[in-house]
């Protein structure tokens, strides 16, 4: 499975109760236009989100990530400098699919990874 790349304001909402362990995806309920997305991760960095969450008893309800829009932004701002380069993060996503589609992946699964509508 892939983790799907997205900006960094829809980590902003994930909540405990959006995981579904079971299906390895997490829902995104406030994703651009007002959407629902899921998101499918890999066993590993599902469990590390989750460990994350009860480490800092993030309630079920809660956003697990204490994060603010321009907190994100800044973070990847100061990481493109320190590496010379001017990256945003929607540049992330960009970067995901340029290299997905230079590896010859399907072109339809990259559409589906980067916006799947669950509505």
């Amino acid at each position: 499975m892939h983790v799907r790349k997205r900006d960094g304001s829809e980590l902003l909402h994930i909540r405990l109760q959006d995981i579904e362990a079971h299906n390895q995806a997490i829902n995104i309920l406030k994703a651009k236009g007002d959407k629902t997305y899921r998101v499918y991760l890999n066993s590993g960095t599902l469990q590390g989100l989750v460990e994350y969450a009860y480490e800092h008893n993030t309630g079920e309800n809660e956003p697990i990530f204490t994060l603010t829009r321009q907190l994100v932004y800044n973070i990847v701002h100061r990481y493109g400098r320190t590496i010379g380069k001017e990256i945003h993060p929607y540049t992330l996503r960009h970067s995901f699919a340029i290299n997905w589609v230079r590896q010859n992946q399907d072109l339809r699964r990259l559409q589906l990874l980067l916006r799947p509508s669950i509505k």
